[in-house]
């Protein structure tokens, strides 16, 4: 493919765009919470814009590009915001998968993880209201409390999920509004990988997330592909970053430009 000339996103180096462009086939990879929608309180609420809809069906249009959405939600959840788009969806940090043609997998949990992690929502009884049981982790969600409160919140189920690390090897990883208490046998970095594995070797991957849960699928990818963080907080292992969801969607666009030859587009969200 000829390198053609575009108005690139001031925040990202051009090579980016020019290997994006260059390679024979790509896969993108996406994070969804804080990285194709803003957090919201109510998580159904966090539907995608008609905008970025747009944008990722233009994405896909293309034959040469295989679109994922990796998620920390169940797959109903992510099913039902994302609607009747040729996503891969990968659910719960790679617990459950559903190609773009519906064929489903849920991988098994380890059986004495689900009791423990009964366990644990039992430990955290007392802030019931704010728990989700997911079916290979517990989180606790905070966003819409107030600031010290929700620190203290997430300071005491630190210590009382503290034990279930120590004796069962869950992990506790800290999440923007919350704390999340997982399965440690898969994550988001496995899914990646194991979505890498199965794709032609000449596809570039690329990966953009926000938060903790995502730098394993950052270091996934760092060998041979991009990975991109979201926001403009420090700590994390990917080298470029956006600095918001609406800079993601201008991402998205420019993606579409780089690989369908565009050149007319202007690069304003």
């Amino acid at each position: 493919m000829s390198q053609r000339a575009f108005r690139f996103i001031p925040s990202l180096p051009d090579d980016i765009w020019i290997r994006i462009q260059s390679s024979p086939r790509r896969l993108l990879m996406l994070d969804y919470d804080g990285t194709l929608v803003p957090f919201h309180t109510e998580r159904m609420a966090a539907v995608p814009s008609a905008a970025t809809l747009e944008a990722l069906r233009a994405i896909l249009s293309d034959p040469a590009t295989y679109g994922a959405v990796v998620s920390g939600r169940p797959m109903a959840e992510l099913a039902a915001l994302l609607g009747p788009i040729r996503l891969h969806l990968i659910a719960e940090h790679g617990w459950e998968e559903r190609t773009p043609d519906g064929r489903q997998t849920t991988h098994p949990l380890p059986g004495p993880i689900a009791f423990r992690l009964g366990q644990a929502v039992r430990a955290a009884d007392g802030y019931r209201d704010l728990i989700e049981r997911k079916r290979c982790s517990v989180v606790l969600h905070t966003r819409g409390v107030d600031v010290p409160t929700a620190r203290g919140v997430i300071a005491t189920c630190g210590r009382l999920w503290q034990e279930f690390v120590v004796r069962d090897g869950l992990q506790i990883l800290h999440m923007d509004g919350g704390l999340e208490l997982r399965a440690t046998q898969r994550s988001k970095g496995t899914a990646v990988r194991d979505l890498v594995a199965v794709r032609p070797a000449d596809s570039i991957p690329v990966y953009v997330g926000d938060d903790e849960t995502d730098e394993d699928a950052f270091a996934a990818v760092l060998q041979h592909g991009i990975a991109l963080h979201v926001g403009l907080g420090t700590g994390t292992s990917a080298p470029w970053s956006l600095p918001s969801q609406e800079a993601v969607l201008q991402f998205l666009r420019q993606w579409h430009r780089s690989v369908s030859g565009d050149e007319g587009g202007s690069s304003s969200p």
